[in-house]
């Protein structure tokens, strides 16, 4: 009876002791789900969060490319535009690049300092070109456009300023030297094109 007695005290205890286990693992499994859900929960915050950086980047590429474009030019030529476009950061350099103001000003340290510029001027020109969009994009229309395709063309004094190579007033131009800025709201040129014409 003794020996029975405690028999039946060892399986009630590993009776109980197969209870807290089993309890455990319910515990154990209820938080390996609460993991689970929250491991779901962070990968699709983290798939959200990389739509959006993926969003942004294709926002900035643009501005990016440009930025750096204009960083790679010489210290030298860039500090012809130093008073002009702000450098130190991708804002700055669009915030200062989309004002008209500030573009007309770009294009005459292009024009001052157009002989010296030499592999640098259709780097330059190509980031004259995109600031003007960037300006339109806060203008809401399209207001400013470059004056470019004009060879073949009669020289056209509100158009067309002559570049010091040519020796006379008048003629058909024969290369744009620098494409001017037309201004559609004004229906006027902010900047003559500087052209050359032969004979």
């Amino acid at each position: 009876e003794h020996e029975n007695s405690k028999l039946a005290e060892q399986v009630k205890n590993q009776a109980w002791e197969l209870a807290q286990k089993n309890e455990e693992l319910r515990s154990a499994a209820a938080a390996a789900g609460k993991l689970e859900q929250d491991y779901e929960k962070i990968n699709a915050a983290n798939a959200k969060l990389q739509r959006e950086l993926n969003a942004w980047q294709k926002e900035f590429a643009e501005p990016v490319k440009f930025y750096q474009m204009y960083r790679k030019l010489p210290a030298a030529v860039r500090e012809n535009f130093a008073n002009v476009i702000a450098d130190e950061s991708v804002i700055a350099f669009i915030l200062s690049g989309s004002d008209i103001d500030n573009i007309c000003s770009f294009w005459d340290s292009m024009k001052r300092n157009y002989y010296q510029l030499q592999a640098e001027r259709d780097t330059l020109l190509q980031i004259l070109e995109y600031l003007l969009s960037v300006c339109n994009i806060y203008q809401g229309e399209q207001v400013f456009a470059l004056i470019k395709d004009e060879e073949g063309k009669y020289f056209d004094d509100d158009l067309h300023m002559r570049s010091e190579n040519c020796s006379r007033y008048t003629g058909a131009i024969e290369r744009v030297l620098l494409p001017g800025i037309w201004n559609n709201r004004l229906a006027r040129a902010n900047r003559k094109a500087l052209v050359e014409y032969g004979a």
